[in-house]
C-alpha cells in the first residue's frame, strides 16, 4: 500500500508486508545472470554472469567463472587421458588423468612413499609421503599427518573448556569446549552484600539481591512483619509469655486476639495444707504456717506457743514459781556481780552448755564495792556462768556472783548466787525450763 513502491496495488485494503523498492533483490528469470534487483524504472535485471567451475577444490576450477554451471570435476571422476589403451580413465589425487592397462595391477610404484606396492605394475597415482594427509584413528587428535617412519600420527587437540553460549553472562570467547559453567539472568549469585538475600544476575547480567529486612515472616503469629524477608525468630503466639505493663499481674501471656493479659496477682500463702492457706492468694510469699511451727496465741501467762494439728496457736500456761517470758519467747535473765575495791581486775558471762558459742560474751566490772551487772532474754536449756579475777584472789569475803530473773507473780527468782572470794575463776551451771528450745540469747536493750 506504499505508493512509493514498485508494486503499489491500489486495489489494497491492508498492506501485507510484500512492497518492493529500488535495490531490492528480484528475479529476471534470466538463468545467465547474477545479483537481480529492481532498478530506478522498477524492471528487475541482473549482471550478465561467466558460466563455468567456481569451486578452487576442483580439477577444472574456472577463476573466471562468476556463475556455477555445474561442470566442476573431482579426483575420481571420470576422464579420458587419450590413451586408447586404456581403460577406467578417472582423475588422480592430483588431477591427472589415467587410466588402467587391461590385466594390469594398479597402485603405488615409487619405492619412497609410505605405500609403495611392489606388486603393482600400473601406477595409479595413490601414492602417499611424509606430510600428507592420513587419519590415525583418534579422534582426540587433529593435524593428523605421515611423519618421517611413514607411521600416522596427529597432534593431541588441547581444548579450552568454559562456557560456549554467547547469551551466557559469563560466555567464553575463546572457549571450544562446553563445561556446563553457563550462567544466565535468573540464576543464582553472591552479590558480596551480607545485608542483601536471594540475589541473582539481572538481564544486565549484573548480580543483585533483595535488600534483608529482619523480622517474624509468619502470618499467624502475633508480631508478624509483612516487611520482613528474612524470619529472625522473633514471631511470639497465643499462649507466649509477654508483659503487659503491669507490676500487679502474674502469668502474663498472649490471649488468642494476640493482646498481652495477666492475672492479679495476691501475695500470701498458697498450700492448702497450711494452717494460714489463704485461697485468694496468687503469689507465695514464704509465709505458710504447718502444726509444730511457733506461733503467739496472744496470751501472756503461755510460752512455747505452737501450731496444733487442728490449726489452732496454743502455748503452756506458765506457773507463778517459772521465769517469765518476753513477747518474743525468751526469759530475760538478770546476772552480774559484787566487786570488791578492785573491779578491772574481774568480769563475767554466760555460755549454753552445749554450744559455748553461744555466749553473751566478757561483761566489764566498772563499779567497786557494789553490784555490776547486765539483763540478757534466754532460751530455755542449761546455761553455765563463769567469771574469772587476773588477780587471783576472788572477790574477798563478801565477794559473790549471781543470775535471777522475774517470775510471772512480779516475784524475784534466784537461780545462781555464789561466793567467789578466792582463785582466778568459778562456774556454775543453771537451767532455764521454759521458752525458746533452741540454745540461744539476745541482749535486753
Amino acid at each position: 500500500m506504499d505508493l512509493g513502491a514498485c508494486n503499489f496495488d491500489i486495489a489494497a485494503e491492508q498492506d501485507d508486508g510484500s512492497c518492493l523498492f529500488v535495490g531490492d533483490e528480484c528475479d529476471d528469470e534470466n538463468d545467465n545472470t547474477i545479483n537481480d534487483q529492481i532498478s530506478g524504472l522498477c524492471s528487475c535485471s541482473g549482471q550478465v554472469a561467466t558460466p563455468g567451475c567456481a569451486d578452487e577444490s576442483a580439477c577444472n576450477y574456472d577463476a573466471s567463472a562468476d556463475l556455477d554451471d555445474g561442470s566442476c570435476l573431482y579426483p575420481g571422476d571420470d576422464c579420458d587421458d587419450g590413451n586408447p589403451g586404456t581403460i577406467n580413465d578417472v582423475y588422480n589425487g592430483e588431477c591427472g588423468c589415467s587410466g588402467e592397462i587391461p590385466g594390469s595391477v594398479g597402485g603405488c610404484l615409487d619405492e619412497s612413499a609410505c605405500n609403495y606396492d611392489a606388486s603393482a605394475d600400473l601406477d595409479d597415482g595413490s601414492c602417499l609421503y611424509p606430510g600428507d594427509d592420513c587419519n590415525d584413528g583418534d579422534a582426540q587428535t587433529i593435524n593428523d599427518v605421515f611423519n618421517s617412519n611413514c607411521e600416522c600420527e596427529g597432534e593431541t587437540e588441547e581444548l579450552t573448556s568454559g562456557c560456549t553460549d554467547e547469551n551466557a553472562c559469563n560466555y567464553d570467547a575463546s572457549a571450544d569446549e562446553d563445561d556446563g559453567s553457563c550462567i544466565n539472568p535468573g540464576d543464582a549469585c553472591n552479590d558480596g552484600n551480607p545485608q542483601t538475600i536471594n540475589d541473582v544476575f539481572n538481564s544486565d547480567c549484573e548480580c543483585e539481591g533483595e535488600a534483608l529486612t529482619n523480622g517474624c515472616t509468619d502470618s499467624a503469629s502475633c508480631n508478624y512483619d509483612a516487611a520482613a524477608n528474612t524470619d529472625n525468630g522473633s514471631c511470639v503466639y497465643p499462649g507466649d509469655d509477654c508483659n503487659d505493663g503491669n507490676p500487679g499481674t502474674i502469668e502474663d501471656t498472649y490471649d488468642e486476639n494476640c493482646e498481652c493479659n495477666g492475672i492479679v496477682s495476691f501475695e500470701g500463702c498458697v498450700d492448702s495444707s497450711a494452717c494460714n492457706f489463704n485461697p485468694d492468694a496468687t503469689v507465695d510469699d514464704g509465709t505458710c504456717q504447718y502444726p509444730g511451727n511457733a506461733c503467739n496465741d496472744g496470751d501472756s501467762s503461755t510460752y512455747n506457743d505452737v501450731w496444733t494439728n487442728d490449726c489452732f496457736c496454743a502455748g503452756i500456761p506458765a506457773s507463778d514459781d517459772d521465769c517469765a517470758l518476753n513477747a518474743d519467747g525468751y526469759t530475760p535473765v538478770f546476772f552480774g556481780i559484787y566487786a570488791d575495791g578492785y573491779p578491772d581486775e574481774c568480769s563475767y558471762e554466760i555460755y549454753a552448755q552445749i554450744n559455748p558459742e553461744v555466749t553473751t560474751g566478757p561483761q566489764d566490772v566498772t563499779v567497786a564495792n557494789a553490784i555490776n551487772g547486765v539483763t540478757f532474754n534466754f532460751g530455755s536449756g542449761y546455761w553455765t556462768m563463769r567469771v574469772n579475777d587476773t588477780y587471783g584472789d576472788g572477790k574477798l569475803q563478801n565477794g559473790y556472783y549471781f543470775a535471777q530473773c522475774e517470775a510471772n507473780n512480779g516475784d524475784a527468782i534466784i537461780l545462781l548466787e555464789v561466793p567467789f572470794t578466792d582463785g582466778f575463776q568459778s562456774e556454775t551451771t543453771f537451767l532455764i525450763g521454759d521458752g525458746l528450745s533452741d540454745p540461744s540469747l539476745e541482749e535486753n536493750y
